[in-house]
């Protein structure tokens, strides 16, 4: 099992740092007989004491591993699959109170905390607690770190995986019933960060498994570690290898405007995405991204790095659909529609274990299916198209949304830049003046 001195860079700066204060002494009385002398001595002594020794701090900073999907969130109302509506409907009742008093009292939410696995940073790198392991873009001992809620109404943004928070305990005692005090960082580019950390974290168990007199499955690693950024940037390459055996695949736009247009029945949208194809990869279907350490692939550049998710905006997407947007098409803050590493999405839907850098290096090198599946059009347009289908669906767009507006839009909730391309603007009206697209 991987440990904290295990933990480097990033991680490593954000450990607690120090260690809780002893607990002082019972406030019980003495009932021993002491004279007056013994007395005033003991009292200075305290006095001293509470004086030079810190107060215990039971707050901690942490990092969030995972929503737990079983618990409501703040805009939904109880309901049957909540503890909370079990309780209020099961237990009420025997204490005489009425159904409809029962039902009033469940629709309060009282209880309904959004709930999440966190992992309590450590006060320092001696600690022996337990560290998240990554396997996949999963975190494969979960059920080794506790729940914290989200128990202020004030934070409605949803966490996500990788989030620094700083939590406290309902009873600070025996440290349980975890809550969340402060969000510290709630960006997807530092959780990110994080995860990738967390995958380069070393575990005995994983890395060398008894071999029992057979032969390994995989070899023993020898010499130096390969640091994370290595690891990525030769999975990477591997990616580049293959596009270069394979070479480039140009895709007519005329062709994938008439399948999303055919998918969609959106012409301006159709347009909008058609545009990012064409900054993403110039409509090469093979195109590896250009960034030495990414593995994104295709005609949109769906990252594969890691196996992905679908959750809510960040808020950065929000502050930009805000500035950018037409309102008819700024997906709300709480709709979970987002694809976070399409790429890997795409390769989970398709059946196809996602190779994360950390595999690669771990002596997993065949890409070849990943690539082969990632880099075809129709794969491509479908999922893209799917993609699109289940944003849309939380929106309800005006007639007089441009190809324009489609295209930052795309940019914005698909590609995810760090900041967007007013260029993707101006190619979709001029693609949508050489297709013929009012």
């Amino acid at each position: 099992m991987s440990s904290s001195a295990n933990i480097t860079g990033l991680l490593a700066s954000l450990i607690n740092g120090t260690t809780e204060s002893p607990t002082p002494s019972t406030s019980t009385a003495n009932l021993n007989r002491v004279s007056m002398q013994t007395a005033f001595y003991n009292s200075r002594r305290q006095e001293e004491d509470n004086r030079t020794t810190p107060s215990i701090n039971a707050t901690k900073k942490a990092i969030v591993l995972k929503h737990i999907d079983d618990s409501p969130t703040r805009n939904t109302p109880a309901g049957s699959g909540t503890t909370w509506f079990t309780t209020m409907n099961d237990l009420l009742p025997r204490y005489g109170v009425s159904e409809t008093t029962t039902s009033a009292i469940s629709a309060t939410g009282i209880t309904n905390y959004p709930k999440y696995r966190v992992w309590i940073l450590p006060d320092n790198l001696d600690s022996d607690g337990a560290v998240p392991l990554l396997g996949e873009g999963e975190i494969t001992n979960l059920d080794r770190f506790p729940l914290c809620s989200v128990k202020d109404i004030s934070m409605t943004e949803e966490l996500v995986e990788g989030a620094l928070i700083r939590i406290d305990f309902e009873n600070r005692a025996i440290k349980s019933d975890a809550y969340v005090i402060n969000i510290m960082n709630n960006t997807e580019e530092f959780g990110r960060a994080i995860f990738t950390e967390l995958a380069g974290i070393a575990s005995p168990f994983r890395a060398c498994l008894p071999c029992a007199g057979a032969s390994p499955l995989v070899s023993h690693p020898t010499g130096d570690a390969i640091s994370t950024e290595d690891s990525r940037r030769a999975l990477h390459n591997a990616y580049v290898a293959l596009r270069t055996v394979r070479g480039t695949r140009p895709i007519n736009a005329v062709d994938i405007y008439n399948r999303l247009n055919g998918g969609l029945q959106n012409s301006r949208l159709s347009i909008g995405i058609l545009s990012n194809a064409s900054h993403e990869s110039g409509f090469d279907s093979n195109m590896v991204s250009t960034a030495s350490e990414e593995s994104s692939i295709g005609l949109w550049q769906m990252n594969v790095g890691s196996i992905g998710r679908v959750g809510t905006p960040l808020p950065p997407m929000t502050t930009y659909a805000e500035e950018k947007l037409p309102e008819s098409i700024r997906i709300p803050s709480n709709s979970r529609v987002i694809t976070y590493f399409a790429g890997g999405q795409l390769a989970t839907k398709n059946n196809i274990p996602v190779v994360t850098a950390t595999d690669y290096a771990s002596g997993n090198r065949d890409v070849s299916t990943l690539y082969n599946m990632l880099s075809d059009p129709d794969e491509q347009i479908d999922f893209v198209i799917e993609v699109a289908e289940n944003m849309l669906s939380q929106i309800d767009p005006s007639p007089d949304v441009t190809s324009g507006d489609w295209a930052l839009w795309w940019q914005l909730y698909f590609e995810q830049p760090s900041a967007l391309e007013d260029e993707r603007h101006a190619t979709a009206n001029s693609l949508a003046i050489e297709l013929g697209v009012a």
